[in-house]
């Protein structure tokens, strides 16, 4: 009995640290966003210098983020989780002190990368900490809670920590974290890595770091350009090419940083793009919402960061649940049930007015989003992390926050050109300013809807309850 008690502290503390370090993570890609004012007034900084310091964390992330996953299975996935959670500290510690917009974007990228190598080594961990099967489906479940609230609360502790303390705070809050979490990490999370891989495979780091790399570059430059600009049609271009150079590498090495055969999964396949899907509905409206009530219904940073708090209370309280509907149904009911009900909030969001407001406009469709991407996440990471080797769990954990960043990229681009271009062309027609702006807002939503839509049923079309191994309902006694 106290041996029993023993194994449930121990995964306990494992889970509650591996998931805090990825609440930090996500918590920063969208703290800085209501905060982006007060930034440029303090260091003097324009509208694309500011959009840096969004960026250079987004392509710092995402361009490393399969490097972090495989060299977690190779070197050892706590080793390089502490090193992911020191340079991220260290960087936050650095931007919190920063006395120039550069010096703030330096730290930023840093940042980025510790992110990349922390996040999913933090995810192989659990993997291996789990078994798989209701024990693991109920700690993916406390995961996807915890990501999908640090997303919403990242607007709220961002609001307020400018409004009562300072910019800086937003990032000087993550160096108590990281020096409290790093130490207990070694004390409660054993050492695990792939039996396998011996060496790191540096061609491939290479062409997939710097393929992502630019890849998410020319999708950011988007948001400023437009997607048929030169510039960003050259940087997709290279991007690509560098990304297929990486696969035909990657089939001629005898130990790939990826390995392709990964791809015959059609479970991993499908919940990777669906999540790449999801993931682009997501991020995108939740910027254009921010935008929404701060330009449009005048509401404060610290108002704004609030107005996302239902959000996250529902969705935690959805994804808290999805593992015993997983259980129950397999991940395919709730997983369409949930894109559905993300493509609704979507199309809800596309009748918002210039004279609305939140009870009306916004909270509902946020309710309904909350719901849907809560009922989603949970299949979707038990999809991408099933019938994998043990030796495998930083790439998959690498392959599906990668599909993770590239989406949220390419859905804010996306709905910022949308949105930028209509309201242009109304303004330019003399209609007023506000109401230029909801009419690109809502084309953007109608437009996400549809392709929260099509996720969906793809998501019906391609995969099958058969793809992914059914587990007993959590409680029901079955071993």
């Amino acid at each position: 009995m106290r041996s029993h008690t023993k194994r449930e502290t121990s995964a306990a503390w494992r889970l509650l640290l591996l998931s805090a370090a990825q609440f930090m993570v996500v918590l920063d890609i969208t703290v800085v966003t209501v905060a982006l004012p007060a930034i440029g007034d303090d260091l003097d900084l324009g509208p694309t210098d500011l959009s840096w310091v969004v960026n250079a964390y987004t392509i710092a992330l995402g361009g490393f983020l399969l490097l972090g996953g495989r060299a977690s299975d190779i070197f050892g996935r706590r080793r390089v989780f502490l090193t992911g959670l020191g340079l991220f500290t260290l960087a936050s510690l650095g931007a919190g002190l920063a006395p120039s917009g550069g010096a703030l974007i330096g730290a930023r990228a840093v940042q980025g990368l510790g992110a990349a190598l922390l996040s999913p080594a933090a995810l192989a961990l659990l993997l291996a900490g789990f078994a798989e099967g209701p024990e693991r489906n109920r700690a993916l479940a406390v995961w996807a809670a915890v990501a999908g609230a640090g997303t919403a609360l990242g607007l709220v502790v961002g609001g307020a920590l400018t409004e009562a303390v300072g910019w800086e705070a937003i990032f000087l809050i993550n160096v108590p974290v990281g020096v409290v979490v790093g130490p207990l990490v070694l004390r409660h999370v054993a050492e695990s890595r792939s039996d396998r891989a011996s060496r790191l495979d540096a061609p491939g780091a290479v062409l997939a770091t710097a393929g992502l790399a630019v890849l998410i570059y020319g999708i950011v430059r988007a948001e400023e350009h437009g997607f048929g600009s030169s510039s960003t049609l050259a940087c997709l271009a290279i991007g690509g090419l560098l990304l297929a150079a990486f696969a035909l590498v990657e089939s001629r090495v005898a130990l790939p940083l990826v390995r392709l055969s990964v791809f015959r999964l059609r479970s991993l396949r499908v919940a990777d793009s669906v999540y790449l899907v999801t993931s682009l509905g997501l991020f995108g409206p939740m910027f254009l919402l921010s935008l929404y009530l701060q330009l449009v219904l005048e509401a404060s940073a610290l108002e704004t960061g609030f107005a996302f708090l239902p959000w996250s209370l529902a969705f935690v309280a959805v994804a808290s649940l999805a593992p015993r509907i997983v259980a129950r149904y397999g991940v395919k009911p709730p997983l369409l049930m949930g894109l559905a009900l993300g493509s609704l909030s979507l199309l809800l969001l596309g009748f918002i007015r210039p004279d609305g407001n939140f009870v009306v406009d916004v909270l509902p469709a946020s309710l309904v989003m909350a719901i849907g991407f809560g009922l989603v996440l949970t299949p979707l990471t038990i999809a991408a992390t099933a019938n994998l080797p043990a030796r495998d769990a930083g790439l998959a954990a690498g392959l599906f926050n990668s599909a993770q960043e590239i989406g949220a990229a390419l859905g804010v681009a996306l709905f910022v050109s949308i949105s930028t271009s209509v309201a242009d062309e109304r303004l330019r027609d003399g209609a007023d300013p506000a109401a230029a702006a909801v009419d690109g807002y809502q084309l953007a939503f109608f437009i996400g809807a549809a392709l929260v839509l099509g996720a969906a049923l793809a998501g019906a079309a391609w995969l099958r309850n058969r793809d992914v191994p059914r587990v007993a309902p959590v409680g029901s006694g079955a071993h």
